[in-house]
This record gives structure tokens, sequence and C-alpha cells, in this order.
């Protein structure tokens, strides 16, 4: 399953972290916006895209425990 939802401030800080696991949830507005969360709580926001025909993944941002 994937997660989608509109990402802005509120939502990225009301994202609780899942017991045992790390997840991602996708931005509905700007394809290719992630934002990654943590088992230990910090959050990072990262970009999908490809080049040469190859899937990449760039981290803009990296945020400690929120």
């Amino acid at each position: 399953m994937v997660n989608r939802l509109r990402l802005n401030e509120k939502s990225v800080r009301d994202a609780e972290p899942a017991k045992g696991r790390d997840y991602q949830i996708f931005d509905t507005e700007v394809r290719g916006f992630v934002v990654c969360i943590y088992r230990s709580g910090s959050r990072a926001f990262t970009i999908d895209y490809r080049h040469a025909g190859r899937q990449r993944r760039m981290t803009m941002l990296s945020l400690g425990m929120v």
C-alpha cells in the first residue's frame, strides 16, 4: 500500500513513526516529493526521479527527532 497525503507542515509533524519499520509518505501535489519517517522519529525530505532510465532518490533535508 502506498501512503499518499497532501504534504504540509501539519501532516509531516503529525506523522507518527511506525513500530519496527520505516515508511514513506508521497505528496499528492508534487510528483516525486516524499517524506521518509524513520523508527527513531527523524524525517527526511527526498525527491524521486529518473536519470538514464534508472530510478534515483535524492535527500534534500534530514531532520532529527521532531
